[in-house]
C-alpha cells in the first residue's frame, strides 16, 4: 500500500488528524471514546505512514499522553501508549530521525506522569 498518493494519507491529513487535534483542545464534554478511537486508528496506520505523517502522529500521541487533568480518562491514555508502541517498533527498523529531543522529552515525561496517575488512582480505590 503506497500512502503517499493514497486515500488513506489524504484521510489522515485532512480529516483524522485535524479532528483528533480538535478533540484534544476541546473543553466541552466530548465522549472520551471518540478520542480513544481516533488514537487507535492512527496507531493502526503506523506502518503505512511517511515521515511527515509519522511525526504528526507521534506529536498527537504526546499531546494525549501529556493531557493530565482531573478528567483524565485511563482508557484514552492506554490507547495512546499502545498506539505509540506501534511506532516505536518501527524505529528499530527504520531509525529514529523523526524523534526530536523535545518530542522524546515530552513523551518520557508523559509516560511517567501517566503511570504515576494510575498508581494514584489505584491507591484511591483501595
Amino acid at each position: 500500500l503506497n500512502t503517499s498518493n493514497s486515500k488513506m494519507s489524504e484521510f489522515l491529513k485532512e480529516i483524522l488528524f485535524p479532528e483528533t487535534e480538535k478533540l484534544l483542545g476541546s473543553k466541552d464534554n466530548s465522549p472520551p471514546v471518540l478520542l480513544r478511537r481516533c488514537v487507535w486508528l492512527i496507531g493502526c496506520s503506523a506502518s503505512y505512514l511517511d515521515k511527515e505523517l509519522t511525526k504528526r502522529s507521534i506529536s498527537i500521541f504526546s499531546a494525549v499522553i501529556n493531557k493530565i487533568d482531573k478528567d483524565c480518562d485511563a482508557a484514552v491514555h492506554l490507547a495512546a501508549l499502545a498506539s505509540l508502541s506501534s511506532f516505536l517498533e518501527l524505529l528499530e527498523v527504520e531509525g529514529n530521525d523523526f524523534l526530536s529531543p523535545e518530542v522524546l522529552s515530552a513523551l518520557t515525561f508523559g509516560i511517567f506522569s501517566t503511570f504515576q496517575n494510575f498508581k494514584e488512582m489505584e491507591s484511591r480505590q483501595r
